[in-house]
């Protein structure tokens, strides 16, 4: 099936690439259907509607910039996204890139999960108190290097 998107122009896309958000995403709770697309290398994918070409989010795993990141979820969630023993999930923080991009902030308080084996994603909220609606990502990032840096140069010695 071929999309038109505003800002990858037109993809060809597969129906078992397309992933379902019963609930939408808070504040597009009409949009159902989107597609996970990755430029190879980067840490950063777009989560894109396939319901209305404007629509797309940046999306970052806070494993990639969070020391030690931990997610807990309530059942109701865990649920609704049918996690089963064997299912693969991905958790993806939706960015915030403002014109300072050193500045740029991931939404901790609610992640997007992905069933990555049924195709089922959910915005959900986490129920880590330490997890915050605007995580400075270039600042987290840096503290990440320091310590994966460190924890290299002891396994050195």
């Amino acid at each position: 099936m071929k999309l038109l998107t505003s800002r990858f122009g037109e993809l060809e896309i597969k129906e078992e690439e397309v992933i379902y958000f019963k609930n939408g995403v808070f504040g597009f709770e009409n949009f159902k259907k989107y597609i996970l697309l990755n430029e190879g290398g980067s840490m950063f994918s777009w989560l894109q509607s396939i319901e209305s070409s404007e629509l797309a989010f940046v999306l970052v795993k806070p494993v990639e910039f969070v020391i030690d990141y931990i997610l807990d979820i309530d059942e109701p969630d865990a649920q609704d996204l049918k996690i089963e023993e064997n299912d693969d999930t991905t958790v993806f923080c939706i960015v915030i890139i403002p014109d300072d991009t050193s500045k740029m902030t991931g939404n901790l308080q609610g992640p997007i999960v992905i069933n990555t084996t049924k195709n089922i994603g959910k915005q959900v909220i986490s129920l880590n108190s330490k997890h915050k609606l605007k995580h400075p990502i270039v600042e987290e990032l840096h503290k990440k290097m320091k310590k994966d840096k460190s924890s290299q140069k002891e396994r050195e010695d």
